[in-house]
């Protein structure tokens, strides 16, 4: 099977399977971690077939989508891709190696995910989060319409603490939308994504971030019962507290339990910007203020630097 080369998340991969939201790399010499296509160890396949549907480990982890497919990740460097069903279309082949397959890995190389839109501003690195419905996606698009927004990651937005700076490193250039977003911009070729519940995909070549950049901020949007949009600083318990919940596959934590050694990385990360959660009234179109707020707060953050 011909092996394709392709960096993101701040890791050079070889890969049986082909990523076109990627751009591909010619053959290298040295990569960080390999995805192949093929049966997991014995062992894995005895305890599917006694009908487990994951095992988590520190170093180890496999989960299966039903009886469709099987990822295997082990040591942060090693990951196959067992397709359970030989008939299961590209698309769920794709789409599901993509985020499985980098979620483990990178969890095991010692990344901490935020599941939401990385964005750049003056060469800095913000994030826009918050949960399903909440608007995050539409507030990242509306804020890349600005020229001074670059886009950094969508989804899996990995950070890292490398010697004294808080880096956050791009993903492929690729943004998930909704059905509602992908009617209001039509301009773009989107592809459709089995796995998301019914969103789409499209490519963001241009005003793209190839390189790390430290973070600066984050950004939590909540819908409230509130009259205006409005915004808070948190800090101490809150904070950490509002990080851990919007980890991309926070459910790592859960089963492997934080560790000291996890607790301080998460503190030291933490440690390096600031979060805030913006409240959102439950109905109206305060897109533009909730922007404006973001911008606002950015400008004055980096006024400090």
């Amino acid at each position: 099977m011909n092996k394709h080369y392709y960096h993101t998340y701040g890791l050079t991969v070889s890969s049986e399977i082909s990523f076109f939201e990627m751009e591909e790399l010619p053959e290298q010499a040295q990569v960080d971690a390999d995805i192949v296509v093929g049966m997991p160890p014995e062992w894995v396949i005895n305890e599917y077939k006694e009908g487990s549907f994951s095992s988590i480990r520190e170093t180890v982890m496999w989960f299966r989508l039903y009886d469709e497919l099987l990822i295997y990740v082990e040591n942060g460097n090693h990951a196959i891709v067992w397709p359970i069903n030989p008939k299961i279309s590209e698309s769920q082949l794709h789409t599901f190696t993509l985020s499985g397959v980098f979620t483990f890995l990178l969890f095991q190389r010692g990344y901490l995910c935020v599941h939401g839109s990385a964005l750049a501003y003056k060469n800095r690195a913000f994030i826009v989060s918050g949960p399903s419905g909440s608007g995050k996606s539409t507030t990242a698009l509306e804020l890349l319409k600005l020229n001074d927004i670059l886009f950094l990651s969508d989804d899996i937005c990995p950070l890292k603490k490398v010697g004294s700076q808080h880096l956050l490193f791009p993903g492929p250039p690729w943004q998930k939308v909704c059905n509602d977003v992908m009617e209001r911009e039509p301009g773009f070729d989107y592809s459709y994504l089995e796995e998301s519940g019914g969103k789409y995909g499209r490519h963001l070549f241009e005003k793209y971030v190839t390189t790390p950049l430290p973070i600066c901020a984050m950004f939590i949007i909540t819908k409230a019962d509130c009259p205006n949009v409005r915004i808070e600083e948190l800090n101490g318990q809150q904070k950490l507290k509002a990080f851990t919940q919007n980890l991309f596959r926070g459910e790592l934590l859960n089963i492997l339990g934080v560790t000291p050694q996890r607790m301080i990385q998460m503190l030291e990360i933490i440690n390096g910007f600031s979060i805030y959660r913006i409240y959102r009234p439950l109905q109206g179109d305060t897109l533009k203020n909730v922007t404006d707020i973001i911008k606002e707060h950015l400008a004055k953050k980096l006024q400090l630097c």
